[in-house]
């Protein structure tokens, strides 16, 4: 005998096949832009994450229903099946199926099936399973699992108040009743990046970056995906992400293949930076500024900066010894400082005539290929304005707001040495305080070691403080006074493990004139770090007895017996390179932390 809620569903779903033969779903613009990379968790989240804020008809009319087609019913399960179809999923490894119930059912007879913690399993679910919810026997909810972390699983869901939207929650909650783990490659690691953005990696070293709105900006070492860096090999940034953060996918050493969607805008300070196998980079149209070197050290051949690129920053391509070619097609583009310096020998930048590229190539000894050939030569027509007298006013009288510039020198340095990054004040008013603050640098290659040599201002402060947990030092002047020059050196050490490549270094100042704050900027610097280990003079990966002896013979006899080093030798600091320094390297290599080199 059929029961009352068999014969309900069946004329439900027979309403449904009909009106889905007449109506077209809502929310059609919510197209899947994601190109199926052959990593299914990977590809089906990316392809769910395309779809965040669809929202439903009335009636749950939806373009899933329509696609099954069941228009016109509760649509969560046959959102699960679209994205699988969408992701080229076989039915084999995730069912095609609109009811909840029946899903359960074939991951259980699959094998592939976890209760839940609350109903006893002790499964961990990984991005990529399919979560259900409800009770034994009736389950009335699912959708993907995009994550877990601090005792949440995170997920994305249709038909969650009425849309795709992204919840959280306890791994322990009563609603969840158990997992689908379907038969592909994981995602091994998964996260937030931006308050609505998330952030796959599968086990191949594919990473997306999906959901909407601009990413999270990082300082280098604080990215999420920091353990994972030597690993990726390809990013794509996904549809309705509007900006890449700085440092987000710097110093991936294996990084080949970028993809980036049509809303991102902006491309954050050292976005990817010292990528050194990242050579093809198509920008989308939406872009717009480029910030400080954010593909510098990149083996990027050629590159065309769109008609809305409007900002160009600092060093934004430096070091790219294979860059050939550079089109930039906006006319007015505001190109910062040095931002082709290193590129090939061959180099050329091309643009339109009397543009600000023709400009800065001119500028900086590039050449230049125009695009639209000479500029006619056009007399304007002569005009007489007619005479007028414009009113006598007089402008309020405004004290000025004063301006003083705070810059860092750039640095160089190899594995082991410690670094220093002189800080300049430039100004011409009475100050009486100065206070440096916010210091970022990429702590994967560099570890802060201090301020060093203020002490020429310090006689002149009243105080003088650091306070090592937040990185300031602070000035406070006995008297008002013109202060300008050096204000001593950031020190950093290269770590022995550092990649060779660009780093950034930043640090924002204020500076005041008894509560008159002036107008200044923050200020960057760059330091380029070599891949010699300090005091390898032979290069072979260790510092031991064998390099002591090369320096030995090289003080007694330099010529006799030359040493290709690309650092310093002088490493007793005593202005020649002698036998001392011969002996601290003997010294060093059986103590190194009783005689440090640096």
């Amino acid at each position: 005998m059929i029961s009352l809620k068999k014969r309900v569903i069946s004329l439900v779903t027979l309403l449904g096949l009909i009106f889905s033969m007449f109506t077209v779903p809502v929310s059609a613009a919510y197209e899947n832009t994601h190109v199926n990379t052959g990593e299914s968790a990977f590809d089906i989240l990316s392809v769910a994450l395309t779809q965040l804020g669809y929202t439903e008809g009335a009636n749950n009319e939806t373009k899933y229903g329509a696609w099954y087609p069941m228009n016109y019913n509760p649509w969560c399960a046959m959102f699960v099946s679209w994205c699988a179809e969408q992701a080229g999923i076989p039915t084999s490894v995730i069912p095609k199926h609109a009811s909840c119930d029946v899903g359960v059912n074939w991951f259980k007879r699959n094998s592939v099936w976890h209760d839940s913690a609350y109903h006893g399993g002790t499964y961990t679910p990984m991005a990529g399973d399919i979560i259900y919810f409800g009770v034994v026997g009736d389950s009335d909810h699912v959708g993907y699992v995009t994550g877990v972390k601090n005792g949440y699983v995170h997920t994305i869901e249709g038909n969650a108040s009425d849309k795709v939207m992204q919840k959280s929650y306890a791994i322990g909650s009563s609603k969840i009743l158990g997992y689908g783990v379907p038969a592909y490659n994981q995602i091994i690691a998964s996260g937030s990046c931006g308050d609505d953005a998330i952030w796959l990696l599968s086990g191949t070293g594919v990473l997306a970056v999906g959901g909407s709105g601009p990413m999270y900006d990082y300082t280098d070492g604080a990215q999420p995906w920091l353990n994972y860096r030597s690993m990726i090999k390809a990013v794509y940034v996904n549809a309705n992400v509007t900006s890449i953060g700085d440092f987000s996918f710097c110093v991936m050493p294996n990084l080949t293949k970028l993809v980036i969607a049509d809303t991102v805008t902006r491309i954050g300070i050292h976005a990817f930076s010292s990528c050194t196998s990242l050579a093809n980079v198509t920008l989308p149209s939406s872009v717009t500024k480029l910030d400080t070197a954010a593909f510098a050290n990149t083996a990027i051949k050629s590159i065309t900066l769109g008609e809305n690129v409007s900002s160009i920053g600092h060093a934004a391509f430096l070091s790219c010894s294979k860059l050939t070619n550079a089109t930039v097609l906006n006319s007015n583009a505001v190109f910062s400082t040095s931002v082709f310096d290193g590129t090939a020998a061959n180099f050329t930048l091309t643009g339109y005539h009397s543009t600000t590229a023709a400009a800065y190539a001119a500028a900086y000894g590039h050449t230049f290929v125009s695009l639209n050939g000479e500029a006619p030569e056009t007399e304007a027509p002569e005009t007489e304005a007619p005479e007028t007298e414009a009113p006598e006013t007089e402008a309020p009288e405004t004290e000025p707001i004063p301006t003083a510039t705070i810059a860092l020198s750039d640095a160089k340095g190899m594995r082991g040495e410690v670094v220093e990054v002189e800080i300049f004040l430039e100004n011409t008013e009475p100050i009486s305080s100065v206070s440096l603050f916010n210091l970022t640098y990429s702590s994967s290659a560099l570890t802060f070691a201090g301020f060093a040599d203020y002490e020429d201002i310090e006689v002149k402060c009243l105080s003088a403080s650091y306070d090592e947990d937040s990185r300031e030092i602070s000035l406070v002047l006995a008297e008002n006074e013109v202060l300008e020059g050096s204000l001593g050196k950031i020190l950093f050490t290269v770590k022995d493990d550092a990649q060779k490549g660009i780093y950034s270094i930043g640090i924002t100042p204020v500076i005041t004139a008894d509560e008159v704050e002036f107008n200044t900027a923050r200020a960057y610097s760059e330091i380029l770090v070599t891949d010699t280990l300090l005091g390898d003079i032979n290069t072979d990966g260790t510092v031991d007895i064998n390099d002591a002896r090369l320096l030995f013979q090289h003080s007694i006899l330099p010529d006799v017996y030359p040493i290709d080093y690309t650092g310093s030798l002088d490493f007793t600091k005593n202005g020649t390179v002698d036998i001392e320094d011969a002996k601290l390297l003997f010294r060093y290599s059986m103590l190194p932390e009783l005689y440090p080199l640096a």
